[in-house]
């Protein structure tokens, strides 16, 4: 099984019915094996080119020699026509998204600009790459240019996972045992900072004045 963060799933994400999506996909990464990290619901703010940018993945698959995976996650039955992208939902509802493979693709290369960020990783190659999931629909082929069938995963994938997201990997050129990667300091160096819990401390001052307040 793969190591997931968080594990389990709050209760808020596992009884929220707009999350269904992304709670199948969560049990479907898990089938991974040992070697793979899975983060949910990651968000991050990078600095490139001189201003701060707001980065954010459903999904982020990471293997100590296979590199980094960004996936974004599109629930209901998904179209794209003249006025873009829609999911309909099992009530019929129709809602416009945002173009899943950008979003896949812009957070891909912005979490690969936070990465630099960390120390002794400014010069160090990681493999990335990118995939959208549409957990509901069934997926015959490439849909677009930018979203060939090696990176979209569908319907019919989620009980394939162990062969798909290696697969992934493999259309970046990822190839088991390879000299790039993340290693297993990267590994441990993600899980630190994308999964870390703290509690703040109040200082002694602003416990005084709470309890003034309370008299």
């Amino acid at each position: 099984m793969a190591r997931m963060h968080p594990c389990p799933l709050p209760g808020s994400v596992l009884d929220d019915p707009r999350r269904c999506a992304e709670v199948r996909t969560y049990e479907a990464l898990d089938t991974l094996d040992d070697a793979f990290h899975v983060f949910y619901s990651v968000t991050w703010q990078s600095r490139a080119r001189g201003r701060a940018r707001d980065g954010e993945a459903d999904f982020l698959v990471a293997h100590p020699d296979l590199g980094l995976l960004v996936l974004e996650v599109k629930g209901g039955r998904i179209a794209r026509g003249p006025e873009g992208w829609t999911s309909t939902d099992r009530s019929g509802h129709v809602h416009p998204i945002r173009d899943p493979g950008q979003q896949a693709r812009d957070n891909h290369y912005l979490l690969l600009d936070k990465c630099r960020e960390f120390p002794g990783w400014q010069d160090r190659f990681v493999r990335a790459g990118h995939g959208v999931v549409f957990p509901d629909c069934s997926v015959d082929g490439g849909l677009t240019l930018d979203l060939p069938r090696e990176i979209v995963l569908g319907h019919d994938d989620l009980v394939r996972m162990r062969r798909r997201i290696p697969e992934l990997f493999r259309h970046y050129g990822a190839m088991p045992g390879a000299a790039v990667g993340l290693g297993a300091d990267g590994i441990e160096l993600l899980a630190d900072t994308l999964g870390r819990t703290f509690t703040l401390r109040c200082p002694l001052g602003a416990d005084l004045a709470i309890e003034e307040r309370r008299i």
